[in-house]
């Protein structure tokens, strides 16, 4: 059965169709369907892509993107409602168009007074204020000549606001109505892409702009409310002042500027008090002054120069060890207590013992002096801490289910989560599981097994390409 389409076709002045050669629908067969453009209909497509493609920046004031001739064909088109497909006018008559922009705060007190006043002064600097109720003509004289770009987007209407405004100046949102003015929706303008436009002036889309959802308003409408950006700012008082004050003021400004001088001085004069650890990291830093040396600088401060740079596996062998400085100081501790109360006598015998088993440190071997003290401790601590490894329990990677520890290091396996229809995931002896094994039977097995697959294969109870159900005692 044959379905015959019937393609519109008018006798405006865009010919039959509009842009058949950058209409996808019409570009394989422009043998049947292709017309040469009209001049009109050329200029409209260049200018059309100027506008939605050129930023204000590089519109110059004499030369708008969309000129008065196609201003005027444009508005023709929306009058007759020949190429609605197209063009179209907005379809809500009672919807709200927005348009961002910045304006001068005096724009804003003549348009909509008591708006710079009903500013909350706790709105956010990026934040919007509630639209107030205005009623004002709009009309656009700018670069862009009669034509202005307007949205039913909130979001991109801020964009077009834009973010940083000079002084004086404060970036808005006008509302108005749809049926307030001729507004063009651009939607349909998407579509349009490639052929001889593309080859002659190399414009690959009309529209490449499209998701700003704009509308296009042709001559004026009118604002029934405003939405102004940011905080309210209280306004600056003149200060009527004589020369005598001026200068009383700006002297006193000068002192305090040079107090203040003076007194950051003091503060680094402070701050770079050279102490032990000081000393000990610029010696044992090959750059100086850097940011590595200044970390290792407060490290040392917080472990203390005596303790800093000590390694965690020698730090309990460490600890025991007294210095010749150390030793001297216990000595004199020693005689004292004996030449004191007989109290002390006890105390005194404690530190003999100690300044005596410091003299010889033996690790049990017999030999004297010992070649090996320390060493086994430290392979003892080397063993606790391999063991601390083992003992420690796996945590499953991300999206796996299950961990287990090979050869010291934790091996993930299983996907994680339930079934579609909710339950384990893992179900031996079902079609599921059969797929499965015979779909894993096939990867290759890695250099060092036990491999992740294989610890799959054994949750799924696999025995070649098939999976065994599991057995109920």
């Amino acid at each position: 059965m044959r379905v015959k389409i019937k393609l519109k076709e008018s006798n405006g002045i865009l010919g039959k169709r509009v842009w058949p050669s950058a209409n996808p629908m019409y570009q394989k067969h422009l043998d049947i369907f292709g017309e040469p453009d009209t001049e009109i209909e050329k200029k409209l497509y260049l200018q059309l892509y100027k506008h939605f493609s050129t930023t204000s920046h590089w519109v110059k004031g004499d030369e708008p993107p969309i000129d008065a001739e196609s201003v005027e064909a444009l508005k023709s088109i929306l009058a007759s409602g020949e190429y609605a497909e197209d063009f179209s006018k907005c379809n809500n008559p009672q919807g709200s168009m927005l348009r961002g922009m910045f304006v001068p705060l005096e724009w804003v007190r003549q348009n909509a007074p008591g708006a710079l006043e009903a500013m909350k002064p706790d709105t956010g600097i990026i934040d919007y204020n509630e639209p107030f109720p205005t009623n004002f003509t709009y009309k656009s004289q700018g670069k862009y000549g009669g034509v202005s770009s307007w949205t039913a987007s909130k979001r991109t209407a801020g964009i077009f606001a834009g973010n940083q405004t000079e002084g004086g100046e404060i970036s808005c949102i006008l509302h108005a109505k749809c049926d307030s003015g001729l507004f063009m929706d651009t939607a349909p303008f998407a579509k349009y892409k490639g052929g001889e436009y593309k080859k002659d002036h190399g414009i690959k889309k009309l529209n490449p702009a499209r998701s700003e959802q704009e509308f296009l308003l042709f001559g004026e409408c009118q604002v029934v409310a405003i939405q102004l950006r940011g905080p309210r700012k209280n306004e600056v008082k003149e200060m009527n002042l004589t020369s005598e004050e001026l200068h009383r003021i700006i002297k006193e400004e000068v002192e305090a500027a040079i107090d203040e001088k003076k007194g950051s001085k003091r503060q680094r004069k402070k701050k770079a008090k050279k102490d032990a650890c000081y000393h000990k990291v610029k010696a044992n830093s090959k750059e100086w002054p850097s940011a590595y040396a200044s970390g290792r600088l407060v490290q040392c401060r917080k472990k203390g120069a005596k303790n800093w740079g000590k390694s965690k596996k020698n730090e309990a062998l460490d600890e025991a060890e007294i210095t010749d400085k150390e030793k001297e100081e216990l000595e004199d501790v020693e005689d004292q207590l004996r030449g004191a109360v007989k109290a002390h006598g006890k105390q005194a015998d404690t530190i003999d013992k100690a300044l005596k088993k410091e003299g010889k440190k033996n690790c049990g071997c017999g030999q004297d002096p010992c070649k090996t003290y320390g060493i086994q401790e430290q392979v003892v601590n080397e063993e606790e801490l391999e063991e601390k490894k083992k003992k420690k329990a796996c945590k499953p990677s991300k999206g796996k289910r299950f961990a287990k520890r090979v050869n010291g290091k934790c091996r993930s396996f299983g996907q994680k989560g339930k079934a579609k229809g909710g339950g384990d995931r893992i179900r031996p002896g079902t079609k599921k599981g059969d797929a499965y094994c015979a779909r894993s039977a096939k990867i290759k097995k890695c250099k060092n097994p036990p491999c992740a697959n294989a610890l799959s294969r054994k949750k799924w109870k696999c025995r070649g390409s098939k999976s065994m159900k599991e057995d109920k005692c």
